[in-house]
């Protein structure tokens, strides 16, 4: 009789009823941070792809299009007239325009790079990471010094031999990003080939390739699909640093490095030449980098960052 009126002294007491609180607020917040969506990242994304998509056929005027007697027109908001909301550059072109059928580049050129070099490194990653022994290592002594060779030193190298085109700017940003692929993808196999429906299916006598399509493939596609919407970015960032080097797309098509490159020169007397396309470069990267944390925080069962 004396026990239970000290256990409920205990379960009534503060410290007590805090402890339980204190224990699951953790839990909370973790599912506070699954619970948000990507309204911001995912409506630029939407913006950018419709852009690319149907940008070109919506634009106002053409994109190359040159017309002295339209030099330099300010934006709408300081000055300009409604033809051309966002002005126009130094040859009289539409700054509108040229950002739409620029974002088409972007989002052709982002999206191969992304694809080649992801199917890429996912064939080495399965070879490599299953097979092991000496094709391992040989693989990935290659995937290293792939990693360890700047990607602008070989797209300068490419540019020269072969000139600057789209076609290049896709091949050379491909060669340099399945490295990264190969690398993160080949420690998921390493993981997954030691658990337990992998060992049955060798013992069951199931062959290499059938465990590679049904089993490892399936598993690692989380990983994949996160590095892709990661490497997006960072393809469309590379695309518009070479197009600003003047060995990416070549004018007169409308890239958004080159208007960068274009509006550098006129920094201060038209500001809007690099304004509207930096602006539109800043956005669409961070965009895709915030898509790709918040796919990553949502593969992570334990809600960790």
């Amino acid at each position: 009789m004396a026990i239970q009126p000290q256990l409920d002294l205990l379960t009534d007491s503060p410290k007590a009823a805090a402890v339980p609180q204190a224990i699951t607020e953790p839990g909370r917040r973790n599912r506070r941070g699954h619970s948000h969506r990507p309204y911001f990242s995912g409506g630029i994304l939407a913006l950018f792809i419709l852009a690319g998509l149907i940008g070109p056929l919506i634009a106002p005027h053409s994109t190359t299009h040159v017309s002295l007697s339209l030099y330099l027109r300010p934006p709408v908001f300081a000055g300009g007239t409604w033809a051309y909301p966002l002005g126009t550059d130094e040859l009289g072109r539409d700054v509108l325009s040229r950002l739409l059928g620029g974002a088409r580049i972007s989002l052709l050129v982002g999206l191969s790079v992304v694809f080649i070099s992801g199917a890429f490194g996912l064939v080495v990653a399965m070879i490599s990471g299953y097979i092991g022994g000496r094709i391992d290592a040989v693989l990935m002594r290659f995937t290293d010094a792939t990693l360890a060779f700047p990607t602008i030193l070989l797209a300068i190298v490419l540019a020269a031999i072969f000139g600057a085109s789209e076609q290049n700017v896709i091949i050379i940003l491909a060669v340099g990003g399945w490295a990264s692929y190969a690398r993160v993808i080949r420690s998921e196999v390493l993981r997954l080939k030691k658990q337990d429906f992998i060992v049955m299916s060798v013992v069951m006598g199931a062959g290499p390739l059938w465990i590679i399509r049904r089993h490892l493939i399936p598993n690692v596609m989380s990983t994949l699909v996160v590095l892709a919407t990661l490497q997006l970015g960072a393809a469309i960032l590379s695309e518009g640093a070479m197009s600003f080097l003047g060995i990416g797309v070549p004018p007169p098509a409308p890239s958004w490095g080159g208007m960068l490159a274009g509006g550098s020169d006129y920094l201060t007397t038209a500001w809007w030449l690099a304004l509207f396309p930096g602006i539109a470069l800043s956005l669409t990267v961070l965009a895709s980098n915030l898509m790709g944390d918040w796919l990553r925080s949502r593969s992570d069962p334990t809600g960790h960052r």
